[in-house]
């Protein structure tokens, strides 16, 4: 960690306690593990917008839209959680990530599953700057951003948008 709690929180990922949900279609692999498309993965946040000094907590939930249970690596070591506004990217969780580890997780059908949310410090990321102390908060006073999560391969459909202020 670089002494920032927040991104040290975030860099070593939350925890996979993931929700799943079902729908008919895709079945499971012949293994037990999860098939291409059976999964669904959207990114949340706890609130619509945060008022200075509040750190925004993130986390993500997956489903399982198949109609059997089935296994997937939910661990850090298959998630990218990305912080952007417009074209440009502010943080990204894997920049600075240490201790990333995997975690297969069964996922009942039609169950989705939460991971635990973890705090983002609000300072931009980049893989040049993990050694800084105090890297360079996001600009705040309305400022639009979204989240984007991929975990095991399956990439969010939608972004979620909040406000800081």
């Amino acid at each position: 960690p670089d002494g920032d709690s927040g991104d040290a929180a975030a860099e070593a990922a939350p925890d996979p306690t993931p929700s799943a949900t079902a729908s008919a279609g895709t079945e499971t692999n012949a293994d037990g593990s999860c098939a291409a498309g059976q999964l669904t993965v959207t990114p949340v946040t706890d609130a619509a917008s945060y008022k200075a000094g509040v750190l925004p907590k993130l986390s993500f939930t997956v489903t399982n839209t198949g109609m059997e249970p089935c296994t997937a690596n939910l661990g850090t070591t298959t998630q990218v959680f990305t912080i952007s506004s417009g074209s440009d990217v502010y943080w990204k969780s894997t920049d600075c990530q240490t201790g990333a580890e995997d975690a297969e997780v069964e996922l009942a059908a039609r169950t989705p599953q939460t991971s635990s949310p973890f705090e983002w410090s609000r300072q931009r990321s980049s893989t040049t700057t993990c050694q800084e102390k105090q890297r360079p908060t996001v600009p705040a006073g309305g400022a639009t951003y979204t989240l984007s999560v991929e975990v095991a391969g399956v990439k969010s459909a939608e972004p979620k948008s909040f406000l800081l202020y």
